[in-house]
């Protein structure tokens, strides 16, 4: 792809300048990114939609039917047919 790659760029200081920088929500994916000091797996968590906050329900049922679409038609990996 001709992208050099940066070793230094895997890793950074934690925390964020909140003058600068706006967090969408202020929920814990923005927390554990604002807090994280570079790249490494991470714990999933799931939120029951039922309990979440009015207006994450409206989102998701607005959003949902796109990635519905998305997922039906993503891309997967085939057999080595060698």
């Amino acid at each position: 792809m001709g992208i050099p790659f940066i070793a230094d760029a895997l890793t950074w200081e934690a925390g964020a300048d909140t003058g600068t920088y706006s967090w969408y929500d202020g929920g814990s994916w923005h927390e554990k990114l604002k807090n994280s000091t570079g790249l490494a797996p991470q714990e999933r968590g799931y939120v029951d939609i039922e309990k979440a906050p009015e207006r994450a329900q409206r989102l998701h049922e607005f959003m949902a039917p796109h990635y519905t679409h998305m997922h039906a038609h993503r891309l997967k990996p085939v057999a080595n047919a060698s």
